[in-house]
């Protein structure tokens, strides 16, 4: 995905009215979505639950 791609769907998931600024608050907001989402997927897998 491109850098704008990225950063529109960090303001879509935080219900942002703007991309946050400087570019790189965006990428690391990204980052953080990222090993979120990770950790809530492993926590699922480790207790078995796939329903």
């Amino acid at each position: 995905a491109s850098k704008e791609q990225i950063q529109e769907m960090v303001r879509l998931l935080l219900n942002l009215a703007e991309i946050p600024q400087p570019n790189d608050a965006a990428d690391a907001l990204a980052v953080a979505i990222c090993h979120h989402s990770q950790r809530a997927f492993t926590n699922i897998i480790s207790q078995g639950d796939l329903t």
